[in-house]
């Protein structure tokens, strides 16, 4: 075997476990089942992270949860509403990102909360098998980080994090859908 083959061989096996320890990582997270909607949080980490977003492909809603900085945020209250408004999920999610299924497709109102400010988005989902992903970003001067010396914020990758903000999170019906599909 010549070094370029035997190079691209040790790559292919590190991508391969890589793969690898993200898909053992999902079952270490329980998924969570109320109303017949299915969700799970996670996202703390890298290699979880990676994970989360591998496995939204099973799912029909991904909520990203952050700072306009691109620092994730966690312990974010959750309600999920359907279109007639009747709450179908309300939970604390202790990591930011949040996986949803649902038992039909349709269009919800996500609201969210993190530190006393709410943001509300609109999410539609449809049976084609694409995840919605939905970023919720609130404006710095409305989160408190709880950092602790010593803490390291992990940003987020992308720069979705604060589409759809207005200048207040206090007003959510100024903010904009922030949803988009796949």
């Amino acid at each position: 075997m010549n070094t370029k083959t035997t190079f691209l061989v040790l790559a292919g096996l590190a991508s391969a476990s890589v793969f690898a320890q993200s898909d053992d990582l999902m079952p270490q997270i329980e998924a969570k089942t109320e109303n017949g909607i299915t969700y799970v949080c996670g996202g703390v980490g890298l290699e979880e992270s990676t994970a989360m977003k591998q496995a939204a492909s099973d799912y029909d809603l991904m909520l990203t949860f952050a700072a306009s900085n691109g620092a994730y945020l966690a312990d974010v209250n959750v309600d999920i509403a359907d279109a007639r408004g009747k709450s179908r999920l309300q939970t604390t999610c202790n990591a930011p990102i949040m996986l949803v299924d649902f038992d039909d497709a349709g269009k919800y109102r996500v609201q969210a909360e993190a530190n006393g400010h709410t943001l509300t988005r609109s999410a539609q989902v449809r049976n084609s098998g694409k995840v919605t992903t939905v970023a919720m970003a609130w404006p710095m001067k409305t989160v408190d980080m709880g950092l602790t010396p010593g803490t390291t914020i992990t940003q987020s990758s992308g720069s979705s994090t604060g589409a759809g903000m207005s200048g207040s999170s206090d007003d959510s019906s100024k903010a904009g859908a922030g949803s988009k599909q796949d």
